[in-house]
């Protein structure tokens, strides 16, 4: 019984550690989304700041075609090709905007393409959208980025509108997936 009792022990506190290690191997579930407007080119600018390796198995839940693994730094240009165009599917899916009463589509959504940081585990996602008004009055965002992977997933959102007079700030999660702002 007592031989029972230390295997036991042994287990729940190798459990333990097991389960701490986790936790500290990644603790915060989190993106950033920059949105600049700009007025000269009637366009939002946006940049996603995204930990590639979450997004990485984002993709891998919804790629149709059963991938183990996605190579976001892939080299080959066949390869590369079609992460972006797992990644751009992605974000366009997850991330709606609406510009005064202009709603955007998910056609709108230009992707230029994603790069990693070199310095970090972060990838930075570049997108466009065009025939944005010169003067933003509001401006609603949907962001549900990794909120369907991670329940603590938190997406902040910094806005630059007017030509950059005009700056706030959303922080959006599973509970709030939407908010928007006034200028």
């Amino acid at each position: 019984m007592r031989l029972l009792l230390l295997r036991f022990l042994l287990l729940a506190g190798l459990f333990f550690i097991g389960s701490l290690t986790l936790v500290a191997l990644h603790e915060y579930y989190v993106s950033i989304c920059q949105i600049t407007h700009n007025t000269e080119e009637k366009s939002l600018q946006i940049t996603l700041k995204i930990f590639a390796d979450d997004l990485e198995e984002a993709l891998k839940d919804v790629s149709t075609n059963n991938i183990n693994k996605i190579d976001l730094e892939a080299t080959d240009s066949t390869e590369m090709a079609f992460v972006d165009t797992l990644i751009a599917q992605y974000i366009k899916k997850h991330l709606a905007i609406q510009v005064n009463d202009l709603v955007l589509s998910s056609n709108d959504y230009f992707f230029w393409g994603k790069e990693l940081e070199s310095d970090s585990d972060l990838l930075l996602c570049y997108l466009e959208v065009y025939g944005i008004p010169e003067h933003i009055n509001t401006l609603e965002v949907q962001n549900t980025l990794l909120i369907d992977l991670f329940r603590t997933q938190s997406n902040i959102v910094h806005i630059k509108a007017n030509g950059g007079s005009s700056k706030k700030s959303l922080l959006l999660s599973k509970s709030k997936i939407v908010d928007s702002v006034n200028f």
